[in-house]
């Protein structure tokens, strides 16, 4: 593991702390850092301290990313003193670090192009809006880990049918809520406090 100081959190030490579970599945609502945590996994104990580590990140559409994934990957690269380690390539949305290493952003909606992507870790990122296909295309060509992340809005779906069954031991799982983010400031905590879940929320019982 790369020595790097930043900010530690529930859901980094969860991923850090991981041995044998090919799954990863990360719940959490609006601030819990579930999002930002693993891109700090993955740039520090994955791409900085192993040489030669793919991470892919799939979201459905790939011009998501955008706003989403690769804005908080460049935010802490930065943060980190570490985007001058390596190469951005904006048109194919991939960072190729000097020690080999790499991390790519692609989309499932076109699951033909998931047939030639090869990596040790694949992060299905919002995984909810991911097709039980692309997830089988995509764990068959992953060598390490596959973390899932989502957010609490679905009951059924083929993560619960799947994935997360008692016949399966190969998964661990950590739910998170903005009070395990000590980073917030007392307007952000004021605002998401304000928040009322809507009627279908809690009738759907995802009201988090």
């Amino acid at each position: 593991m790369a020595n790097v100081d930043i900010e530690v959190t529930k859901n980094f030490n969860f991923l850090r702390s991981l041995q044998d579970k090919f799954i990863a599945i990360l719940e959490g609502s609006t601030r819990s850092t579930k999002t930002y945590s693993i891109i700090q996994h993955l740039i520090i104990d994955k791409c900085l301290a192993d040489p030669g580590h793919v991470v892919r990140c799939f979201r459905f559409d790939s011009v998501t990313h955008n706003k989403t994934t690769i804005k908080d990957f460049k935010e802490i690269m930065l943060k980190i003193n570490a985007w001058d380690l390596g190469r951005w390539n904006g048109t194919d949305k991939e960072f190729k670090f000097h020690n080999g290493s790499l991390f790519a952003f692609e989309g499932t909606s076109n699951e033909q192009k998931l047939h030639g992507c090869k990596q040790h870790t694949a992060w299905l990122n919002e995984v909810m809006e991911i097709p039980a296909d692309a997830f089988a295309q995509i764990s068959f060509r992953t060598s390490d880990r596959i973390i899932m992340d989502f957010n609490p809005s679905f009951n059924h779906h083929w993560v619960f049918s799947e994935v997360m069954t008692p016949d399966r031991d190969d998964w661990a799982y950590q739910h998170s809520t903005y009070k395990d983010n000590s980073f917030l400031t007392p307007q952000q905590i004021r605002s998401i406090e304000k928040y009322e879940p809507t009627t279908a929320n809690k009738k759907a019982g995802t009201a988090d």
